[in-house]
């Protein structure tokens, strides 16, 4: 836990610091020291070497710009992905050659090729999306296809849309699948994930009456996607709070935690403060729910 503490401490005072940071040195030569002693420990290691979310490092601020945040976290991914880039290529498993097991060390594997795989793609290095699709169509098990997937997806990889259909037809008889689905769309962090959920909520496979499809794609969009929710024209605010109106009357418990996702609104600039709290005062309009009404009440007050 120390050394967990300790690398995200240093990541915390890299994208925190405006403009080229000088930090970026000396995380490449500690993240290489962790890469270099990862064999036998790649768990640990995984942890220790992935960058905060962009919502674990607003949560350091007293005021947060979201927009700028993911600016940031960006070039800094896309800067250790290029210094790194042939230790990370190491991290990728060989396809075909051990099968699927659910054991710590392969499980463990698996996430550092997650974390090198998000490296590579934010630096866009050569050939990461011919790798990507290859894992999606040779991998043997759900958790590396859909961390291709949503790498090609997040980065707008070639071919993104052919395997996101392709998904989709994969995902028709399975529920969970499904939901993964919708989720990877809710979390692409892009001003134009607002439309594309917006579209998603009238989607066929979208249930209302279906809780975990609903926090899939509602649910995601606003607690885990603060780049496209926190927009800059306030749209994602507007989308977020009309879709609670139909949520609160067919179930106001989840609406209502659904809710608490803008707590914080006041570390928000001035200027998203005042369209957050003009979406939220609508919704109060509708006559909410017991439940939902006493969350508003807080945010409000």
């Amino acid at each position: 836990y120390v050394r967990w503490q300790a690398a995200q401490h240093l990541y915390g005072l890299a994208l925190h610091e405006e403009g080229e940071s000088p930090m970026a040195n000396t995380l490449v030569e500690v993240m290489e020291a962790l890469l270099a002693q990862a064999p036998g420990q790649e768990a640990l290691a995984s942890l220790l070497l992935a960058l905060p979310s962009l919502n674990e490092v607003a949560a350091g601020l007293e005021k947060v710009d979201y927009q700028a945040i993911q600016r940031r976290h960006q070039a800094l991914s896309a800067y250790i992905g290029e210094a790194l880039a042939p230790a990370w290529r190491r991290c990728i498993l060989p396809l075909g050659e051990t099968p699927y097991s659910p054991k710590a060390e392969q499980m463990g594997k698996r996430r550092l090729e997650g974390v090198a795989l998000s490296y590579l793609s934010a630096a866009n290095i050569s050939e990461i999306d011919t790798q990507l699709r290859s894992i999606y169509f040779e991998a043997d098990n759900m958790t590396q296809r859909l961390s291709a997937l949503r790498l090609l997806w997040h980065y707008e990889g070639q071919e993104a849309e052919q395997l996101m259909a392709h998904a989709y037809e994969a995902a028709l008889n399975e529920p969970l699948v499904m939901d993964a689905w919708f989720q990877v769309q809710a979390t692409k962090p892009s001003g134009g994930t607002v439309e594309a959920v917006a579209q998603l909520l009238n989607h066929e496979q979208f249930e209302w009456t279906n809780p975990n499809r609903v926090r899939a794609l509602l649910g995601q969009f606003a607690q885990h996607n603060p780049v496209a929710f926190h927009r800059e024209d306030g749209a994602g605010y507007a989308l977020f709070c009309e879709s609670l109106v139909r949520l609160d009357a067919l179930n106001p418990q989840m609406a209502a935690r659904l809710l608490g996702a803008v707590m914080d609104w006041r570390k928000l600039g001035d200027a998203q403060q005042r369209l957050l709290r003009e979406a939220l005062q609508q919704l109060a309009r509708h006559g909410l729910s017991v439940q939902s009404q006493a969350v508003m009440e807080q945010l409000l007050a």
